[in-house]
């Protein structure tokens, strides 16, 4: 195991995310279109019910076959069939996931079109308390987040744009051990405006 990989509860979701996309072109159109509620409410409201719907329709061992395609093999999808287990029986590292998302930005995971359709969700995202808490803001600025939450555990992954200002990056923050999710969202926020002050800084000397 990798010794960063931690609970990474509902950012998981990423996982399946690509993995319903990477299977896309072997499906047809119709078939791809009934999914598509599902992964919306799955992103923008982390809703489980939609993602244990996902991860039956796809098959757990599909999307980490997905994902380990892709040069991650610590980030993936619980495969034991319990009503908890996509939470819960999950695993991820920061790192993978923070890489992850830098490919999905960089459009290598799917076809340029297809990564424009998971960033838009990305972008869609509901739970705003985190990463995106402790940018400015700014009208040029653009983040797509997947927050993740379970008991002492709370997590968040983005991708910050601001082309303006040549800033472009991914970040993957998770914790364990929090005293409550609003201290925990207190810190992710933190930690998110002194990444994106220190990267302003490298691009404006």
């Amino acid at each position: 195991d990798h010794p960063l990989q931690v609970r990474p509860a509902s950012v998981i979701k990423l996982a399946v995310l690509v993995g319903a996309y990477r299977a896309r072109p072997h499906m047809t159109a119709a078939q791809f279109n009934r999914l598509r509620p599902d992964l919306k409410r799955m992103i923008t409201v982390s809703d489980n019910a939609a993602t244990r719907r996902l991860v039956k329709r796809l098959g757990a061992a599909s999307i980490n076959a997905a994902v380990r395609e892709l040069g991650f093999s610590h980030f993936r999808v619980g495969e034991s069939d319990t009503h908890e287990w996509v939470l819960t029986g999950s695993k991820a590292a920061p790192e993978d996931t923070a890489l992850l998302l830098a490919k999905m930005a960089r459009r290598e995971v799917v076809s340029s079109e297809a990564s424009d359709e998971m960033l838009a969700l990305l972008g869609a995202q509901q739970l705003r308390g985190r990463i995106p808490a402790g940018l400015p803001p700014a009208p040029d600025l653009w983040v797509g987040n997947k927050t993740g939450t379970l008991t002492g555990v709370v997590n968040d992954a983005g991708v910050v744009l601001q082309p303006a200002r040549g800033i472009a990056y991914t970040l993957a923050i998770f914790t364990s051990g929090t005293r409550s999710e609003g201290a925990g969202a207190q810190l992710l926020a933190d930690l998110s405006a002194v990444v994106y002050g220190y990267m302003a800084r490298q691009h404006h000397g």
